[in-house]
C-alpha cells in the first residue's frame, strides 16, 4: 500500500477486486469507488436511496420532529427547504429586521423577562 500516492493502490484494488472496493480499518468503514461512471450512478442518480436521516423515536416525544434538521427525505421535506431557500435568501432576510429589532430593543429593556421575549 502506498501511503503517499492512494491512487496507485486504488487502481491495483480495481483490477483484483473490481471497482468498488469495500474497507475497514481502526473501526473505520470506506468505500471506494475506481469509476468515474459507478460513482455518479451512486452518487448523483440514486443518491435519495442510500441517504437519509436516522429517525431518532424522542423527536416526537420532544416536539422536534416538525425541525426540518430531524425531518427524513420526502416531500414535507423538500417543502421545507425550499421555504427556508427563500426566506434566507439575501434579499428575504431583510424581512426579519424590524421582529429583531424589536426583540433586541425587548431584551435591553427588561433582560429578566427574556424567557418571555424569546417566545413572544
Amino acid at each position: 500500500v502506498d501511503v503517499g500516492a492512494p491512487w496507485v493502490t486504488n487502481k491495483a484494488w480495481e483490477s483484483q477486486y473490481g471497482n468498488v472496493v469495500y474497507t475497514r480499518l481502526f473501526d473505520q468503514e470506506n468505500i471506494v469507488i475506481n469509476s468515474e461512471e459507478i460513482a455518479r450512478e451512486l452518487l448523483e442518480r440514486r443518491l435519495q436511496d442510500y441517504s437519509d436521516r436516522p429517525e431518532i423515536a424522542t423527536n416526537k416525544l420532544l416536539g422536534v420532529d416538525f425541525n426540518t434538521t430531524f425531518t427524513a427525505y420526502n416531500s414535507r421535506w423538500r417543502l421545507q427547504r425550499k421555504i427556508l431557500q427563500q426566506s434566507l435568501q439575501q434579499d428575504g432576510i431583510s424581512h426579519f429586521r424590524p421582529m429583531q429589532a424589536g426583540k433586541i430593543l425587548n431584551l435591553l429593556e427588561t433582560p429578566l423577562d427574556y424567557s418571555k421575549h424569546l417566545h413572544a
